[in-house]
């Protein structure tokens, strides 16, 4: 038996010479359907990274006891700010 890399040869530059740009060969709907469809769409009211320090117990038991922790933290914080209650 022959090493894995046998079947697969390294490409030579007349190998790379024939390369063609995909939309070149390929039928359009195979070339659509790995077109971006844009990632996710823009919240209306966007996430913000900032950090914070919170009191080890209370993050120790909010990570081990609620595996949506950090959507309790936002939602508890928007009640205590606007009074809203989203659960």
């Amino acid at each position: 038996m022959g090493r894995i890399n046998d079947a697969n040869p390294p490409l030579t530059d007349e190998d790379l010479s024939e390369f063609r740009p995909a939309q070149d060969v390929l039928p359009a709907e195979v070339i659509a359907a790995f077109k971006s469809r844009g990632g996710r769409p823009v919240a209306k009211n966007p996430k913000v990274l900032r950090s914070i320090r919170l009191d080890k117990d209370l993050l120790d038991a909010l990570e081990t006891t609620d595996p949506n922790w950090r959507q309790t933290i936002n939602d508890t914080m928007r009640a205590k700010v606007f009074g809203e209650n989203r659960g």
